[in-house]
């Protein structure tokens, strides 16, 4: 048995509860947030899910595969705030 016969597998439920705190905040923003302030919730948004991977990452306690669950996270977490950006750019360009 070597160092690597473990597989490190992502554990999917805490990929999923960063990237639905991201959802979940996006959609927030876009319902609270007026004007361009919106643009500035959701940097603070991705912050926020940063720590929240980072607190359910280190609460786990598990070394192996730490990089790829915490990439999985955060990388999640753009792609997702980056649409919910987008679409609020499309929609102010289109109101105003």
């Amino acid at each position: 048995m070597n160092q690597f016969s473990e597989v490190a597998v992502p554990r999917r439920r805490d990929i999923f509860v960063v990237w639905g705190v991201a959802l979940v905040g996006g959609i927030l923003v876009w319902i609270f947030a007026p004007g361009t302030s919106a643009f500035t919730w959701l940097a603070i948004t991705l912050a926020v899910a940063t720590m929240v991977t980072f607190g359910i990452q280190l609460y786990g306690a598990k070394k192996t595969g730490f990089i790829d669950r915490v990439a999985a996270s955060i990388g999640g977490s753009v792609v997702i705030l980056g649409v919910m950006s987008t679409i609020m750019g499309f929609g102010k360009l289109l109101a105003g």
